[in-house]
């Protein structure tokens, strides 16, 4: 999690450098996911085993304490890819919502 990060789902967010955005394939869901959320580092996390679990997002810049306030998040995570692509749109709407009151 990024330094002064919220979670939006109240789980932590662990990356273990497998899923990384370095690591994106083309055309996959990750490129895909990526390439919509611009400013957001998106990922899938790893259990004990290596194997792949949950989906998570941070931003790529820290939030003032008034954008944390109005309800934007440093990181998210979700089970699915979808309830994640859900969860970064609904951050986008919140961020233009507030973006012209907020520093």
């Amino acid at each position: 999690m990024s330094p002064g990060g919220v979670k939006a789902s109240g789980r932590t967010a662990v990356d273990y450098g497998h899923g990384s955005q370095a690591g994106i394939r083309p055309g996959g869901m990750l490129a895909e996911l990526a390439a919509g959320f611009p400013g957001w580092h998106v990922w899938r996390g790893r259990d004990g085993r290596g194997a792949d679990q949950g989906w998570f997002a941070t931003r790529g810049r820290r939030l003032s304490a008034p954008q944390v306030a109005a309800g934007l998040a440093a990181t998210l995570s979700a089970g699915d890819a979808e309830s994640r692509h859900g969860m970064l749109a609904q951050q986008r709407v919140s961020e233009e919502r507030v973006v012209g009151g907020l520093p």
